[in-house]
């Protein structure tokens, strides 16, 4: 339910993942997030820019492709804008970046939009907690996402 931008890409030259890691790690540790190398059967890096978002995973298929999302309703607006740059500066590593961010802010540029959505979405998390005073939330999943409320 919260603020999220999901992202799908290709990488331009998929052989060259473990190169595209390097930098996007380095521009990731300039920006003061906590970085982890994974250790599964895909190539990739998760990144967790602050301690209330989700993190953001560049995982990469044997094809060089990447698809996953990040939750920022709970690290405010200028988390958001971090990553939306973050986004913007590797985006010229991929053939094929898709960005759908439900704060508009990747297509707008514009922070009152932003904000407008994450107030909105703030009101609705609220109502449903007056609605349903046993509701919890936002909870901290195993796999490190976030859910808004548990009743």
């Amino acid at each position: 339910m919260g603020v999220t931008i999901h992202y799908s890409g290709t990488l331009k030259s998929p052989a060259e993942k473990e190169g595209f890691l390097k930098e996007a790690t380095t521009l990731a540790a300039k920006m003061g997030w906590e970085i982890e190398t994974n250790t599964d059967s895909k190539i990739g890096v998760t990144f967790i820019p602050s301690p209330d978002c989700e993190p953001l995973e560049l995982n990469f298929d044997e094809n060089g492709s990447v698809e996953s999302w990040v939750k920022t309703q709970f690290a405010g607006a200028d988390n958001h804008i971090y990553i939306i740059d973050f986004l913007t500066q590797i985006s010229s590593h991929f053939s094929v970046l898709t960005i759908e961010d439900e704060g508009e802010f990747w297509e707008t540029r514009n922070p009152e939009i932003l904000q407008d959505h994450f107030d909105r979405i703030a009101a609705v998390l609220e109502d449903m907690r007056r609605e349903n005073p046993k509701a919890r939330g936002p909870l901290r999943m195993e796999n490190r996402r976030i859910v808004d409320l548990v009743s």
